[in-house]
Formats: structure tokens, sequence, C-alpha cells
């Protein structure tokens, strides 16, 4: 459950009470919850969390929801290649995107817009040499919540945080 969170108390807190208030529509309802339980109430937490942090961010990328809704149904895996070429296609408007969203971020390259998308901690880097040890969860990959400085330019791999997976229906790879 922590790894669906940026280490927010009021994300841990805001995710038990959401498993919680759906917990409790079932008519048996038993502690401890279970896995399903747990599942249904991730997907409004996920919607939640993706849109809080795009109003978080309002003034600084507008429209930012519709860059992230752009991977909805993909893999949450994805290599730098497929994260430029992604990327690219909305630069140059091949993948539309809100006018809001189209007005900042059409000015910078693929490079600027994974540094943004990982300040805002929608993906996370593959951590890799010993930065590998600084990791707190098991996940090898790493976000700008878990370690401030890192040269993503050097990264090959990404993924979206699982926080924003069950809302965009976002799928492992094959």
């Amino acid at each position: 459950m922590i790894d669906r969170t940026l280490y927010r108390p009021r994300e841990i807190i805001q995710f038990c009470n959401e498993i919680a208030d759906h917990a409790c529509q079932d008519k048996e309802t038993n502690l401890p919850f279970n896995y399903q339980q747990i599942t249904k109430a991730e997907y409004f937490f996920s919607e939640s969390r993706l849109k809080d942090i795009c109003a978080e961010y309002r003034f600084q990328y507008p429209g930012l929801q519709s860059i992230m809704e752009t991977f909805r149904g993909q893999s949450y895996n994805i290599s730098r290649e497929e994260l430029e070429e992604h990327l690219l296609r909305i630069i140059v408007e091949e993948i539309p995107v809100s006018q809001e969203a189209k007005n900042w971020c059409i000015v910078f390259d693929s490079d600027k817009l994974i540094d943004i998308l990982w300040t805002v901690g929608f993906i996370r880097a593959q951590a890799v040499g010993g930065i590998k040890a600084r990791r707190r969860s098991g996940s090898a990959y790493l976000g700008s919540h878990q370690v401030s400085l890192l040269n993503l330019r050097n990264i090959n791999r990404f993924h979206i945080h699982p926080m924003f997976r069950s809302y965009l229906g976002l799928k492992e790879s094959k």
C-alpha cells in the first residue's frame, strides 16, 4: 500500500479511508480487509491522487492531466526510447492533449518533459549502480520523492508510478 503513495502521510490515510469506505459497502465486512476490497478501492484512490497531483501543479503545468491520460491502457513499464517517442508525438501534436498543456509542452523537448513527469511523481526511474542501494522499498525504480538528485538522461528504463496505474488502466509488460 505504501508503494502506491508518494510517501505523504495524507495519501496513506486517504488510501486507508478509501479501503474502509468501500469495504463497509460490502454486506460481509470482516477485518482484515481482503485483496478484492483493497483493489476495488485502489481505483478511486488512484483517480483522486492523479487529479490532486494535477491540481497541485496546475499553475506550473496547466492541463497536465491530459498528458498523463495519453498513457491510458498502455504498459506501465517503458523504455527511455518508448517514452521519448511518446512524448515527441505529444510535442508534434500527433497525440492530442488539452490546449492548456499544448501551450507549454510544445516548447520543450522530450528530456524536459521526462524531467517534469519525474518531478511531479508520475514516473519513476530504474535504479542502477550505487543508487540502487538507496532505495527504500522492494522496487528497483525510484521517484523524485525518494531521491532528489538523479541524472535522468542516463536512465534507460522508467515506469509509471503505481499510484496512477489503476485509474489509467495500465498493464504489465509482456
